[in-house]
């Protein structure tokens, strides 16, 4: 499955270097900055995979994931819920959901 991004949740499977780049690609338009209530990483396959969000401007971490046990599903609430924009710098196995308010 390819990344789903025209929804809610967002569905990311493969690393995307900019959504509002990527959204704005395919509907022409601009977006603005993304409240997110929780992003979910479903189903991790082997102990140690590990999924990053960064922001692509300043490089800093949004959220971090890293699997300690095979197949157990994490979710995050994320401390600063408002995003300018993200880039799923690394998946190693499963799906991330991106919830937006």
């Amino acid at each position: 499955m390819s990344n789903l991004l025209n929804q809610n949740p967002i569905i990311l499977t493969a690393t995307l270097a900019s959504y509002k780049a990527a959204v704005a690609t395919s509907q022409g338009s601009t977006i603005g900055p993304l409240r997110v209530t929780k992003v979910y990483w479903l189903d991790p396959a082997t102990i140690g995979d590990q999924a990053i969000l960064v922001d692509p401007r300043t490089g800093n971490v949004l959220e971090q994931f890293r699997c300690e046990v095979a197949g157990q599903s994490q979710i995050i609430h994320p401390k600063v819920p408002l995003w300018k924009d993200f880039e799923l710098l690394q998946i190693d196995s499963g799906t991330i959901e991106i919830s937006l308010a």
